[in-house]
């Protein structure tokens, strides 16, 4: 993320200055063009394919990238998988849905809490893994909440990264997730925000907006068959 007076680092800054760092890339834009620069990117570095994982909100853009790769490169659920993910597991289906159909993605990426939901629970760490994706959360800047994501095996999405590799050494878990000495060593690379602004999260798929108006939706359902009914007992009591 980056700050005031901060030059915007472009993705091939990043693919250049560190070859050899794996790389969590998320497309923001819904236009497909940008599935096609990135692409582009991709096809000139051999072996990058192996070094980055790709997600996006927008399903269209990962449904591109895995067509493009040939399912060859790491991608995490889009927002109607991730929704499919969180219903699943809330209503304990998610292992019943998973036998008849397997996923084709390497991770979820979702926040912690959401909309009064907490996500960081072990029934959803344990269906992801069970699985074989791997559980990411957002956006964590809580060194309490770090070292117990990270001890758990999940991956951390941060506006603070300075934090993080505190943590990371802590917990000596620098080399298992390929940090650079020369970041381990000094704290004068990072960039630290002025404050972190709260994140806010505007569905962009059907199956979003229903999941997150689920109980709305319930209520005003229930609330409609008993009017229904009661409408009904007042009809038969007239013509009685």
């Amino acid at each position: 993320r980056v700050g005031r007076r901060q030059r915007q680092m472009c993705i091939r800054d990043s693919l250049d200055t560190f070859p050899d760092v794996a790389k969590n890339i998320e497309i923001k834009d819904p236009d497909l063009l940008a599935v096609d620069l990135l692409w582009e990117e991709f096809k000139n570095r051999p072996g990058i394919l192996d070094q980055v994982s790709i997600s996006s909100r927008w399903c269209d853009s990962i449904d591109k990238i895995r067509l493009l790769s040939k399912y060859s490169i790491a991608t995490s659920a889009c927002e109607k998988e991730v929704v499919f993910y969180i219903a699943l597991t809330k209503f304990h289906l998610f292992n019943l849905w998973h036998y008849f159909k397997k996923p084709v993605l390497d991770a979820y990426q979702i926040p912690y809490f959401t909309d009064g939901l907490d996500l960081f629970t072990s029934d959803y760490i344990k269906n992801a893994q069970s699985t074989g994706q791997r559980l990411i959360y957002w956006v964590v800047n809580d060194q309490n909440l770090m070292k117990q994501m990270y001890s758990q095996g999940l991956g951390v999405i941060t506006d603070r990264p300075d934090l993080a590799v505190e943590v990371l050494n802590q917990l000596n878990l620098t080399q298992k997730h390929n940090i650079p000495s020369s970041v381990i060593n000094t704290t004068s690379s990072f960039f630290v925000p002025d404050w972190s602004p709260p994140e806010t999260h505007t569905c962009v798929s059907v199956s979003c907006v229903v999941f997150k108006n689920i109980w709305l939706i319930a209520g005003s359902v229930l609330l409609g068959s008993f009017v229904m009914i009661g409408f009904g007992k007042i009809r038969t009591t007239k013509s009685v």
